[in-house]
């Protein structure tokens, strides 16, 4: 075999090795630079998370056909009221790189909230925002209630809101509280009873989601939190 054959064959799996250690190094600084920022927002790292916690995270994500779910990279903070939980949530059978990259989970005796999920429309007034968001909302809705709001024009054109019980979300989500969410952008919350998961994702230029600072995910998190407690 002459040295350009063997160069010729040799190529492609010596660029396949270089891409899968380059692949590795990334993953592995992602990793660091996640941990450095948990540290600075004085979180400390979960080696075995709570088996009790795991289950409750994983089943708010039933509606979308997800149960095999795994969290990684779980860290944790208390408060006097409250406790918050860092983690990132992957599914094993599905070829997305993640289901929530830094998503915050709340817990707090405190709460008592219905079984509803709240997710960003697509904005726009276009045929394709529109066939965008009736995706969304099948999606969203497996086995619940869409629940609308039209007395509240702001947060209806912002956000979908599904339910198991219509009326227990609607007697949870008062003026007040539909007047504070409208306030914001891009969030994402799957709820029921003590514990709220929290995400937060902006769309990049080319419509692709750009990673969250956990400092806007974890202030944006606590805020939720004040809206939802009782007054």
């Amino acid at each position: 075999m002459s040295l350009w054959t063997a160069l010729l064959i040799a190529g492609p799996f010596g660029l396949f090795a270089l891409a899968v250690v380059a692949i590795a190094l990334w993953e592995r600084r992602r990793a660091a630079d996640r941990e450095r920022e948990a540290y600075g927002l004085g979180f400390q790292r979960v080696e075995t998370p709570d088996a009790g916690l795991v289950e409750r995270i994983v089943a708010l994500h039933a509606h979308q056909g997800r149960r095999a779910l795994e969290l990684h990279h779980v860290f944790e903070r208390r408060g006097s009221d409250h406790t918050l939980v860092l983690f990132n949530l992957k599914d094993p059978d599905s070829d997305d790189a993640w289901v929530h990259d830094g998503a915050v989970a709340v817990i707090s005796s405190r709460l008592s909230l219905p079984a509803f999920a709240l997710a960003p429309r697509i904005p726009g007034e276009g045929r394709l925002a529109g066939w965008s968001n009736r995706v969304l909302t099948w999606f969203s809705a497996r086995g619940r209630s869409e629940v609308t709001f039209p007395e509240h024009p702001p947060f209806d054109r912002r956000y979908l809101v599904v339910g198991d019980h219509e009326p227990a979300v609607r007697a949870f989500l008062t003026d007040d509280r539909l007047r504070a969410l409208a306030g914001t952008t891009h969030w994402t919350i799957l709820a029921d009873g003590q514990l709220f998961v929290f995400d937060l994702t902006r769309l990049a230029p080319a419509h692709r989601p750009s990673r969250v600072p956990a400092r806007e995910r974890v202030d944006g998190a606590l805020r939720a939190l004040q809206i939802f407690l009782p007054r």
